[in-house]
């Protein structure tokens, strides 16, 4: 290797499996056969089961496993189309982890197989849930900005509840949430100005969501070569960055400050990353 110019490369001592074509072709007869089943009972299963969260996850983890081109293949694009509306039935009739992480990843799973005659679909699906989302939110904290409101329980647990969906997807994709996104930082504010006295369940998600939004902006401006939103996010970054040293320095919302500490070691680390496209948007940190 050296001879020839190669660079040597140590071995990590790990043992790297090969898998054979007989074998990728029974997987792949298996999971062709898997979807076959599935197009017709899938839907029916998930009807069945919808109040069982665990049982719920687990049938939602079946999907990004069916090969959805399949769907296309036996001209069954409307049964694909109503599991996609099943599926977000089930994403706002449910509140916990696991099943909305399934409902997330099975609704964009036409999207990551680059399925391209059910990729609109599933993007049409998850805009509605995006939308709908960001709704829930301008009212929900336009009812907490009042403190009769904010003392209201149902309230607290339904904003709670929808920032904990929109977490979820947001992992998952880049979640359009207009003027939630204002409502949220405003939010944040009136936390910060002493205004307003909020759950710390409540102000975790805010800074968590905040937090994915600006990732997937950076990654969306990295993306475009216009830069056209680059003034935006520069705002948007120098303005999070404030937030988040105040919520750091505030011990007594421990959860909150470590959200906040872990959210800022991910953005100083993306926005110190040496690149051209970075440069460009001048709100990169001094690399240490």
């Amino acid at each position: 290797q050296k001879a020839a110019g190669k660079r040597i490369v140590a071995s990590d001592g790990k043992k790297h499996e090969t898998v054979s074509k007989k074998v990728r072709e029974k997987n792949r007869e298996v999971q062709h056969k898997l979807t076959e089943h599935m197009i017709t009972e899938l839907p029916k299963l998930i009807r069945r089961y919808q109040a069982d969260e665990e049982k719920l996850a687990a049938l939602l983890a079946v999907v990004p496993c069916m090969q959805v081109e399949q769907f296309v293949l036996s001209s069954q694009e409307k049964a694909y189309g109503a599991l996609m509306k099943i599926i977000k039935d089930a994403f706002f009739k449910n509140s916990e982890t696991a099943p909305l992480r399934g409902c997330a990843s099975a609704l964009l799973t036409a999207q990551e197989q680059e399925c391209d005659q059910l990729d609109k679909l599933s993007a049409n699906t998850v805009s509605q849930c995006c939308n709908a989302l960001s709704k829930q939110i301008v009212k929900l904290i336009d009812l907490m900005s009042d403190r009769k409101a904010c003392e209201d329980q149902e309230n607290a647990l339904a904003l709670l509840v929808t920032l904990k969906r929109t977490y979820e997807l947001h992992v998952k994709c880049d979640v359009s949430l207009d003027d939630a996104l204002a409502k949220m930082t405003s939010m944040l504010q009136d936390v910060q100005n002493n205004d307003l006295d909020v759950d710390e369940d409540i102000l975790v998600l805010l800074i968590e969501n905040l937090h994915l939004s600006l990732v997937w902006k950076l990654r969306n401006a990295l993306e475009s070569d216009a830069g056209d939103g680059d003034a935006e996010l520069r705002d948007m970054h120098e303005a999070f960055m404030k937030k988040l040293e105040y919520f750091i320095q505030r011990p007594s919302q421990l959860r909150a400050a470590s959200s906040a500490f872990r959210c800022m070691a991910d953005i100083f680390v993306l926005f110190s990353a040496q690149s051209p496209a970075l440069r460009r948007l001048d709100c990169v940190e001094p690399s240490s």
